[in-house]
């Protein structure tokens, strides 16, 4: 998700002052209303081989890297995280077990570009593999968190419901927190004031030099970098849910967000090193507010759009994006949805690429699909 610090107007030091703004109300209003597929600049497929070892399950993230593409599946699948080549080819899986290079469940992947490494965190412990899903070591924590990203030489954690980390003394009770290699506590962000924890729980995003974070419902993008934390972006936009706060009582809030007719922030956001995705939700009227910004000029597109056709109807007819790799966002092409993809990327696609999805089957593994945007 770095040249975008450049357009941010208050300092990490001083969070009190104001940020970049990013404003949805245009596209809430229906005034403004984009196809972003007139926007691509360039488009890359990964295909996968298939075999009963490697046939990828219900995964929940994706990581592509300069020459690997990682799967991490639900946690209870017996093979949660596996290891492809930029070119397909299958690498390894990590299973379900006891011995080394095995978990009992995976609760967060992060991955370390520099070191070509893969941090799993499951209980108790940070597990690191290298690209080749050979077992490096195991490291033990006495801390709890939802997420983390490796940002140089430190870690950076966000916590989620249940997780107050008591154990870290009056630095536990954070949104998000830093350590070094040896997991000492160097900073901290976010003080927790509410119980309802679980609005936390979201991924990191990461570039070159920096990670961004999210809080879903909360309405700021923040950023640490060189040993501090920071405000990226607040976002602007019209009848929100919680404008007045939120109640203590969870369920009260599940209840609003069904019932009451307003918009929150889903906590969905990716980051490229020009773009940004961010995403609004209304689900009594069933409508997602769609947006990708330019970090340069500032310049919004995006649309809002029905719940009913939001899976083929924005972001290359394949939803939002599912994370980013330098100037490229990457989502995935499942079987049942080549015809579609087909219509929209036809211009882009070279003859071989089209064969590619054209012999997608239902016994195929999904298709990585990266694009990069022109600037707006």
């Amino acid at each position: 998700f770095c040249a975008a610090l450049l357009i941010v107007s208050c300092s990490v030091k001083e969070e009190e002052k104001i940020c970049e703004v990013i404003d949805f109300t245009p596209f809430q209003k229906d005034e403004v209303s984009d196809d972003i597929t007139q926007y691509i600049e360039d488009v890359e497929l990964i295909s996968f081989e298939v075999s009963d070892s490697c046939l990828v399950g219900h995964y929940t993230d994706l990581y592509v890297e300069e020459d690997r593409v990682i799967f991490c599946e639900h946690q209870m699948s017996m093979q949660p995280v596996k290891i492809f080549g930029r070119d397909g080819r299958f690498i390894k899986s990590v299973n379900i077990g006891q011995g080394p290079g095995e978990v009992s469940r995976v609760y967060s992947v992060a991955v370390d570009s520099k070191m070509k490494q893969i941090l799993i965190y499951h209980p108790g412990q940070i597990m690191y593999l290298d690209f080749n899903g050979e077992f490096v070591k195991n490291d033990n924590v006495d801390f709890h968190f939802s997420s983390f990203a490796v940002c140089g030489e430190e870690l950076v954690f966000k916590t989620s419901y249940h997780q107050k980390n008591e154990e870290l003394g009056e630095k536990g009770g954070y949104k998000a927190f830093v350590t070094d290699r040896e997991y000492n506590v160097k900073n901290v962000n976010q003080k927790i004031d509410s119980e309802l924890l679980w609005r936390v729980s979201s991924p990191m995003e990461r570039l070159s030099d920096y990670v961004s974070y999210v809080n879903v419902l909360e309405d700021t993008i923040y950023f640490y970098k060189n040993g501090e934390f920071g405000k990226l972006l607040e976002l602007n936009y019209q009848d929100k849910i919680f404008a007045d706060g939120f109640p203590d009582d969870i369920v009260k809030v599940s209840q609003m967000l069904r019932t009451v007719d307003g918009y929150y922030f889903t906590g969905i956001y990716s980051e490229t090193e020009t773009h940004q995705y961010l995403e609004l939700a209304n689900d009594y009227q069933k409508v997602r507010v769609c947006v990708y910004r330019d970090k340069e000029s500032g310049v919004v597109r995006g649309r809002k759009v029905p719940l009913s056709e939001f899976r083929e109807a924005f972001s290359l007819k394949n939803c939002s994006p599912l994370g980013s790799y330098k100037d490229y966002f990457y989502s995935t092409i499942e079987p049942g949805d080549v015809e579609s993809q087909l219509e929209v990327l036809e211009s882009f696609l070279s003859a071989e690429e089209k064969n590619i999805l054209k012999g997608i089957t239902e016994d195929s593994n999904p298709v990585v699909l990266m694009y990069k945007l022109k600037d707006f």
